[in-house]
């Protein structure tokens, strides 16, 4: 496994992150009014508490510029080593625990066997170099900003500068009393601080085929980035405040999670955690999570046998995961992550993945407590839901039939019966009673030649999901090949 880390982050399969709330009250603290409400305006670069109460309306507390004093922390160089800047905000404020430069201090400072074979340095020197060469450039505020609000100390997050800015909430609302650049974080290739089961564990318990893709995907990384200079990559984030003062930070560029606390005084880093291997946890290998999805699955295929062969669906894994991409409406990319933060625990939805992960914050660690591939779950509707098509489609010619002296009715019946069959226009046509009473309708003819059309779209997405079946399954192969051939052959 240590050979494929130093790459993860290259090979991170990027999900756009969800834009936070910036009009948002408190969470993670159950004794702040729920009349507070904090609204972030990015294009003008300003915070402003309010209370907001139904019979005495809003009242604006007090308010910061933020922006103005994110761009002086990030300009305003406090030293220079070797021709490196280093500005307040990479260094981070006094109270920052561990400082940025305590934090890569405490990555392996001695290069391991592979990293030796292949000649490179260790790993806290290229993180090193990977700050230097993204501070070295000038990253100009683009408007994105992330907020997360305990009621007391509210987190601004902004991506494009890797800052972290905390506030206290109160009527003296002031300049942060807290800030730090977030980037030395995302060099973390597996974890720092407590995480369970620890991603090592993950990946150990990952199937050969996992393993085989991993490295596969790690390989393609490392050649096409072995001409670039390291750099602190760019930063997607989607934020949230935690019960106890803890803070959760989502990058979704870099598959990275990790935790802050901020108790008025001191802001540290409590867990960092690579999310990689915890999205690869396959289907039917799901980790604390019921009901069994593959035995699920198979009773489901035993008792709907005949409607699917109806259907013509194959229920095996391949063909049901090519239905779940045929029916995926829009691009799946761009709805990314969706999450939701609860008191101690932070549910993420990677919807282009199919990939639920539940995970348990507290002060003292970060654990996975949950992880569900619902494709699968997504399969199982849909094959119920082709099934209901056809019923419903046979239910709409049956009453076309029954009404059909009332042209204008039964026609519209019809049309509804193909949309949802198309494979139904044989027997629409070929029945005597509907053909002879309706063919003198101007739509008849337009409407069976349409139905024929549609019929044949319905062969060809078929034969579709069966060739991208097809694929998926000799990639697969191909992977389980490689799995078993040993390294270096």
């Amino acid at each position: 496994m240590k050979a494929l880390i130093p790459t993860l982050l290259a090979i991170a399969s990027a999900a756009p992150a969800l834009e936070t709330p910036l009009v948002i009250r408190p969470t993670g603290n159950p004794s702040v009014s729920y009349d507070l409400v904090l609204e972030i305006s990015p294009n003008v670069g300003t915070m402003n508490f309010y209370n907001v109460n139904t019979s005495a309306g809003i009242q604006r507390t007090t308010g910061v510029p933020f922006l103005s004093t994110l761009e002086y922390l990030d300009k305003y160089i406090q030293a220079e080593r070797k021709g490196v800047p280093f500005t307040l905000l990479r260094i981070g404020s006094a109270n920052s625990k561990p400082s940025a430069e305590e934090f890569l201090a405490a990555l392996p400072n001695k290069p391991t066997a592979k990293e030796l074979e292949k000649k490179l340095p260790s790993l806290q020197e290229r993180a090193r170099e990977a700050e230097n060469n993204y501070w070295t450039k000038e990253h100009e505020y683009d408007g994105v900003v992330r907020a997360a609000w305990n009621g007391q100390y509210a987190m601004l997050c902004i991506p494009s500068k890797h800052a972290l800015l905390f506030y206290e909430t109160t009527e003296r609302m002031g300049d942060p009393i807290a800030y730090m650049n977030y980037g030395p974080q995302l060099l973390v290739p597996v974890a720092f601080g407590p995480s369970n089961p620890t991603p090592q564990m993950v990946f150990s318990s990952l199937p050969p085929r996992e393993k085989a893709r991993l490295e596969e995907e790690a390989k393609k990384a490392e050649e096409a980035t072995a001409d670039t200079p390291a750099e602190t990559p760019k930063s997607e984030a989607w934020v949230g405040a935690a019960q106890n003062n803890i803070f959760v930070l989502v990058d979704t560029a870099n598959n990275m999670l990790m935790t802050y606390e901020f108790n008025g005084k001191t802001l540290g880093v409590k867990a960092v955690r690579n999310i990689k291997y915890d999205l690869m946890i396959p289907p039917r290998q799901n980790y604390k999570s019921t009901p069994n999805e593959d035995e699920e699955f198979t009773s489901y295929v035993k008792q709907r046998k005949k409607e699917l062969a109806a259907c013509g669906i194959d229920p095996d894994l391949y063909s049901v995961r090519a239905l779940v991409a045929a029916n995926t409406h829009g691009k799946a990319e761009q709805t990314g992550l969706q999450a939701n933060m609860y008191e101690d625990k932070v549910v993420l939805d990677f919807t282009q993945q199919h990939k639920l992960l539940a995970y348990a914050i507290t002060a003292n660690s970060l654990d996975l407590a949950s992880s569900r591939d619902y494709t699968l779950d997504l399969a199982i509707t849909l094959m119920e839901q082709e099934i209901a098509k056809k019923v419903h489609a046979r239910d709409a010619m049956k009453q076309a039939a029954e009404l059909f002296k009332s042209h204008g009715v039964a026609m519209r019946l019809l049309k509804f019966a193909l949309k949802l069959d198309p494979y139904l226009v044989d027997a629409i046509e070929k029945d005597s009673r509907l053909a002879s009473e309706l063919k003198k309708e101007a739509d008849w003819d337009p409407m069976i030649d349409q139905g024929h059309k549609d019929k044949d779209k319905a062969d060809e997405d078929r034969k579709k999901m069966k060739e991208a079946a097809q694929k998926a399954k000799e990639a697969d192969a191909e992977l389980d090949k490689a799995a078993k051939t040993p390294a270096g052959r």
